[in-house]
This record gives C-alpha cells, sequence and structure tokens, in this order.
C-alpha cells in the first residue's frame, strides 16, 4: 500500500489504514461514512500472505480478465482484494501456517499495483 501512495499520483485517491483485528466493522464503517456516494472503496486484507488473491466486488465483474476470482456483492462500492485460500465455491480461510507467515508476497502486492496503475 505503500509503494500505490508512492507511484500513484492522483489526487482523487484517498488511502486509509484500518486496524480490522481489534475494532472489527468499526474502522471500515468510520471510512464509508466519510465517502462520497459515488467513491469506490477497495478493501485489502491479508495480501501480502503467501496464499492467491481472491476478487469480489462490482468492479472486478467485467474489467480485469486476469482475475480469477469474481463473486458479486450487494455492496455496490465495496470491492474487497484478499489472499487466502479457497474451499468449495464461497469459503475462504487462512491456515495457521498462513497467519504466522513471516514473508511478504510481493507477486500479490505487484499484482494489485498494476491492478491499480
Amino acid at each position: 500500500m505503500l509503494e500505490m501512495i508512492r507511484t500513484i499520483d492522483d489526487p482523487s485517491v484517498a488511502y486509509a489504514f484500518v486496524d480490522e483485528g481489534c475494532y472489527g466493522e468499526k474502522g471500515l464503517d468510520s471510512v464509508r461514512s466519510g465517502m462520497k456516494k459515488e467513491a469506490i472503496l477497495f478493501y485489502l486484507d491479508s495480501v501480502g500472505a503467501d496464499t492467491p488473491l481472491q476478487f469480489s466486488g462490482n468492479y472486478f465483474s467485467n474489467k480485469e480478465q486476469w482475475l480469477k476470482q469474481v463473486d458479486k456483492l450487494k455492496e455496490k462500492n465495496v470491492n474487497y482484494i484478499f489472499s487466502a485460500r479457497k474451499k468449495q465455491a464461497q469459503f475462504f480461510y487462512l491456515t495457521k501456517t498462513d497467519l504466522r507467515g513471516k514473508t511478504f508476497n510481493w507477486q500479490n502486492a505487484n499484482q494489485i499495483i498494476a491492478l491499480f496503475r
């Protein structure tokens, strides 16, 4: 995310760091309440884990052909990008080993940066 802030010079883009671990959805709700109605929110979670990126949201429905995992969301302007293993059709998870990982998945990071360029 810091690399995106450094390289993407667009005054219409805002970044927020939210600690969901301590406050649950309150941080995300706070960001949503300050957004304009036409704004698009991209929520990144665990993207540095050594698991495949998953993409969910209306932004991804037809826009990026290289995206493999696309699920429609009811919430129009919120899009999720996260790293996880996929079990069956709609179940995503990280193993304890994934959660304790000490390395950062730069391939995932570069894929996200390319998406927003």
